[in-house]
């Protein structure tokens, strides 16, 4: 990032954390007279800058929520009555609090992109790239309502106005135009070289791109998102991260080729009004578990280790199934309960969670990323959006039965890092290689919608849920309502409070 986007990004953080209780109908911007805003690029390096920030707030929402509605984890808690553990079995409500934040933290990304797009005048090369981001974060966070809500309300302006429910095809066709103009604008900024490490903070072309392709490919435009796509990969600014696997997301690795989009995040121990240690305050991602004895061994781990995404069986048999018992992808990303035993982390004789005894070992937090100021713990790892693997299995998704010989290429691209024999692409090898690739990047329980296999793959989950000790897994009935049920799971109830706000969204079907 450059000095310019530092100095506005501070000056919105205090801002950001006072603003969490932000509805669709509040004018963010209102104590500001706009008129006489937003006149140079410092000016609109705070309006854009507000959106980063805002974006960066969404990370706790989009990882809970689609982290948990999926097959691949518990929550890892030692309660099985709990927000997160209701939507693990599909007994939530529209009363969900980690819903309601998604759906409010989505409109106030777009709310600081209406302020650019509407305001900035776009007369210097840096006005031209804040309205090109901006319209990029739009895309985005609009690609995540239309996925999770169907017919969310379109917004293209700021202001304090209550639309109703849109039409998807008009919401699509909004994201589409959207990331065209970014891209076509010229100034979305690019890498310097497959090395340069100074980009991924900021949206790129490449990213939009990226977005665009993934908008085509939710439709199933494949012969549009495969000409996209392969713009991406043809730019040479990306490669796969070729150090250990599991090693990805460790601080030292920040911005390597491999990460397409991420939010920065910084260490400041003199500035707890920011938002920079998400992380250690989601009780998620560095979730206590009590139960496991915390003791001191080579692996330099610290107290908070173990997320509230603890793996299920389920997870680590599909990889078994395709890498065998010792594969070098899987022992990257999955460790089991006697591993961790064997190396200095038992649970305790009267320790328990919710859980099977795996452990998610990819994006694990080491020592070194965590310091202690107070009762909050800082970290400065960031959050990657989108990564270089997921560019190549959805250009091979994409070009499965137009160009065969891209589509192996690029999803064994992917299985050659993970060690792994090549094989032809089909839409079975693409559904197993996401799988395992993205556990963790939280794309599964939007794959599972999209194909169609949710109906039939989560309709029993929570029918019973795990209890983990020292002698083994127990399973308990536990809900009374329980798994994904047709004709209501498509699309995620809109939170009641919204509706009370603006009577003119209309509840989605099952969810009256």
């Amino acid at each position: 990032m450059n000095k310019l986007y530092h100095i506005a990004l501070a000056s919105v953080l205090s801002f950001s954390m006072v603003s969490c209780s932000d509805r669709l109908d509040i004018d963010q911007h209102g104590v500001i007279d706009e008129s006489a805003y937003y006149k140079n690029d410092e000016e609109a390096a705070s309006a854009i800058a507000a959106a980063y920030v805002k974006l960066s707030a969404f990370e706790s929402p989009y990882k809970v929520v689609n982290g948990y509605l999926g097959d691949e984890f518990w929550s890892g808690q030692q309660d099985h009555d709990n927000k997160y553990s209701f939507l693990t079995s599909y007994d939530f409500d529209s009363e969900n609090s980690e819903i309601s934040e998604y759906f409010t933290s989505l409109y106030n990304i777009i709310g600081e992109c209406n302020q650019v797009i509407d305001n900035v005048k776009g007369n210097t090369p840096f006005q031209c790239q804040a309205l090109a981001e901006a319209r990029t974060l739009r895309a985005a966070s609009y690609f995540e309502l239309t996925t999770m809500w169907g017919n969310p309300p379109l917004r293209e302006h700021a202001g304090t106005d209550q639309p109703g429910n849109s039409d998807p095809a008009t919401l699509w066709a909004f994201i589409e135009n959207d990331l065209k103009m970014a891209i076509e604008s010229g100034a979305l900024s690019q890498k310097s070289s497959l090395q340069d490490r100074t980009a991924a903070y900021r949206v790129t072309k490449q990213y939009a791109q990226a977005l665009l392709g993934k908008a085509y490919l939710w439709q199933n435009k494949k012969n549009e998102a495969a000409k996209v796509l392969d713009e991406v990969i043809n730019s040479g600014l990306y490669d796969l991260f070729t150090g250990e696997y599991g090693d990805f997301y460790d601080t030292p690795n920040e911005n390597n080729p491999e990460v397409i989009f991420a939010s920065n995040r910084i260490k400041d121990k003199n500035n707890l009004a920011s938002a920079t240690f998400f992380p250690m305050m989601s009780n998620l991602s560095l979730y206590t578990r009590p139960s496991i004895l915390q003791s001191t061994n080579t692996f330099n781990l610290p107290l908070f280790t173990f997320g509230g995404y603890s793996p299920r069986s389920d997870l680590y048999n599909a990889f078994v199934a395709e890498e065998g018992t010792d594969g070098y992808r899987m022992n990257q990303t999955v460790k089991t309960y006697e591993y961790m035993a064997a190396n200095g982390y038992p649970i305790t004789s009267t320790g328990f969670e919710n859980g099977e005894g795996y452990f998610l070992w990819k994006g694990r937090y080491t020592a070194s990323q965590i310091e202690l100021q107070s009762i909050v713990y800082l970290s400065d790892r960031d959050c990657c959006w989108m990564r270089y693997a997921e560019v190549l299995l959805m250009a091979a998704e994409a070009n499965v039965g137009i160009d065969q010989s891209k589509a192996d290429t690029y999803l064994n691209k992917v299985r050659s890092r993970a060690r792994l024999q090549d094989k032809t692409c089909d839409m079975e090898a693409i559904k197993t290689e996401r799988r395992l690739e993205l556990v963790g990047d939280f794309c599964r329980y939007k794959d599972l919608q999209r194909w169609g296999d949710a109906a039939t793959v989560l309709k029993d989950v929570g029918k019973v849920e795990p209890t983990f000790t020292a002698q083994g897994v127990t399973w308990e009935n536990r809900k009374e309502s329980y798994g994904y049920k047709t004709g209501k799971n498509e699309y995620l109830p809109y939170p009641n409070q919204e509706i009370l706000i603006n009577p003119n969204i209309k509840q989605n079907p099952g969810w009256e």
